[in-house]
């Protein structure tokens, strides 16, 4: 009974097309429980073979766990040509991704040094390496991969590249935190500076939503030993992002201002109390128990002296709340304005923002790569549409206006609506690159970004 029930489990894990990884563990770990049960071994060797040749690309799977139980197994294994065959299958595989793994960190540690002072060069670099380090081994570099760059294109603006690698450093560092227990420091800056770049883009629920997350976070690390003053320290620490949201409050627009009136309590309860205290002047109401001792005309000029700090270049005069049918995300490439006009409904803000996420990370070495932008503006329109199955197009309406169409999916339908979604945002960006951008030599820049810099890699696996 409890055979078949563990037969029953991994049949199930093994048939998930939502979870292709998971389902790629589970039949490996199935290998071995078939052996155990004595199903033919040449024939086991043989699925184990192909499944770690499948394995190529998945994060999760532990070749090294699978080799050491190979090698426990080896002395009782009599003469096998498929054993055999597995054995130079894992010895071929290891190897390889030693060597890919030594090369990346090579990569990774001249992008590090870079990031500061040559963003440029930085993406180029770690952009190179961040796919070679996609592997349980370096798993810890990976992660600092992913958050190196995302600081990179943030030191450049581009904020919505940079929101993509933040994005996919916490949730793969989350899963594995959920997954075996392992916490990564990596995981509480990616929070910290997830919540800075939805400062900068004016994002109030998002950047409320990534605080809360931040100060989980830190409690988490501070529950494992860690000394969270390290990180606490650094340039985004509470204290610099309470006072740069209070100077994007004291920029809301008056007709705003009437949906802001309950925030205050709640950012005095997130401990945000200098966002508080500019909120509840932007309001019109003064906080006296901050300004003990102060007249009136000091008060107004502090709040002035607030509102013209250096910071000031580094926020939007445009906060959204969310609360409208159509958000609006917009980014500066290469001197072109892209304008994105969203609805306010599923997938249709998520996908606009990985389609921001993809342009900005493709031409974020552009400038050094001497490619121009020739169109000033390009709006794109993104339309939810209901549908019985996944839908997603675009066509061009104007000179340079595009119209997107897409729909909500099912669950089962997840891999397949994700594999069409990156299938098309690659499609819709070389279209769109091919009307806005002028190459110096075309077929041998392109051929470069591509073979030599991972481009597509980088500009697609990470958006968010």
């Amino acid at each position: 009974m409890h055979t078949e029930k563990l037969i029953s489990e991994y049949e199930r894990l093994i048939n998930d097309k939502n979870r292709p990884n998971s389902a790629l563990e589970a039949k490996a770990n199935y290998v071995f429980v078939k052996l155990l049960l004595g199903q033919d071994a040449n024939v086991l060797f043989e699925e184990l073979s192909s499944i770690i040749t499948e394995s190529q690309g998945v994060l999760d799977f532990s070749l090294d766990t699978i080799s050491k139980i190979i090698m426990e197994l080896a002395p009782q294994v009599e003469e096998s040509n498929s054993f055999d065959k597995l054995f130079e299958t894992i010895v071929a595989m290891t190897n390889n991704r030693k060597q890919e793994i030594i090369s990346a960190k090579l990569l990774l540690t001249r992008g590090q040094q870079l990031v500061n002072q040559k963003p440029f060069k930085a993406v180029r670099y770690i952009g190179r390496a961040v796919f070679s380090l996609y592997k349980e081994e370096s798993k810890e570099d990976f992660l600092l991969a992913l958050f190196l760059i995302g600081h990179a294109c943030e030191n450049l603006d581009l904020l919505w590249a940079s929101r993509g690698f933040y994005f996919n450093a916490f949730y793969i560092g989350f899963i594995d935190y959920m997954k075996y227990g392992r916490l990564s420091p990596v995981l509480v800056v990616s929070f910290t500076s997830m919540k800075m770049v939805e400062l900068r883009l004016g994002r109030i629920p998002q950047l409320l939503a990534w605080h809360k997350m931040d100060n989980i976070s830190c409690c988490l690390l501070f529950s494992v030993g860690y000394d969270t003053s390290k990180i606490n320290k650094t340039e985004n620490n509470m204290d610099l992002f309470d006072t740069i949201l209070g100077m994007l409050f004291l920029r809301v627009p008056f007709e705003q201002l009437p949906k802001l009136s309950l925030l205050p309590d709640l950012l005095d309860k997130y401990q945000l109390y200098m966002a508080s205290i500019a909120l509840k002047y932007t309001l019109g109401y003064i906080d006296k128990s901050f300004f003990v001792g102060r007249n009136s005309n000091e008060i107004h000029q502090f709040m002035k002296d607030w509102y013209n700090q250096p910071a000031k270049d580094q926020i939007t005069n445009v906060s959204t709340l969310g609360l409208h049918n159509i958000e609006l995300l917009q980014s500066k490439i290469l001197g072109c304005n892209i304008i994105i006009e969203a609805d306010q409904k599923f997938p249709c803000i998520e996908l606009s923002e990985s389609i921001l996420a993809a342009l900005e990370s493709f031409l974020a070495t552009a400038p050094i790569d001497q490619i121009i932008s020739v169109t000033p503006k390009v709006h794109i329109f993104v339309k939810y549409v209901a549908s019985e199955k996944f839908k997603i197009s675009y066509n061009k309406v104007g000179s340079q206006k595009y119209n997107i169409i897409c729909s909500d999916f099912h669950k089962e339908e997840f891999c397949h609506a994700q594999h069409l979604t990156k299938r098309f945002i690659l499609d819709f960006i070389v279209k769109l690159m091919a009307y806005i951008l002028i190459f110096k030599d075309s077929k041998t820049q392109i051929k470069k970004m591509i073979e030599e810099d991972n481009v597509f890699a980088r500009s697609l696996d990470f958006t968010g």
